[in-house]
């Protein structure tokens, strides 16, 4: 039984002293340009790193910034289409109204048709003056074919 404890005591023994003293190279046996070069690593790593941050920070304003674009677009395109929309049913239904004013707008009478008429009305006054003493009785020409009526 004392072999036991020997052997235990010896076991817990080692174990302390490998635990306290270490198994490999020691932080302090590292010379200066293991040191360096270590440092140097850390130094890169951490470059790398913060140009990574960088650019998700670029990559996630970008992003930013086009959500802002899409969530302005999808709060104005409806406002637009509506807009649109209200124009076009206002304009069908005033196309009615509108060519009915047109069809009853007063026009003033072409130049060529005032003057023809004119000349017609002055010709028949001097026509009826010059072939009968009744100014409301106009005579037509003689010279043409008179229809017969069903009496004769």
């Amino acid at each position: 039984m004392t072999m036991r404890i020997n052997g235990v005591f010896t076991t817990a023994a080692t174990t302390w002293l490998l635990c306290i003293l270490g198994c490999g190279p020691n932080g302090r046996d590292l010379s200066d340009e293991k040191w360096l070069a270590l440092h140097e690593s850390v130094q890169k790593e951490r470059n790398e790193m913060q140009g990574e941050r960088a650019e998700f920070a670029r990559q996630r304003d970008l992003l930013e910034a086009d959500r802002q674009k899409w969530d302005a677009r999808a709060r104005t395109e409806p406002v637009v289409a509506a807009a649109i929309s209200a124009a076009s049913l206002v304009l069908c239904c005033s196309l009615p109204l509108i060519l009915v004013a047109v069809m009853l707008w007063p026009r003033p009478p072409e130049p060529a048709e005032e003057a023809i008429s004119e000349l017609l009305i002055e010709d028949l006054v001097h026509q009826a003056d010059r072939t009968s003493d009744d100014p409301k009785r106009i005579e037509g020409p003689q010279d043409q074919p008179r229809l017969k009526s069903p009496h004769s």
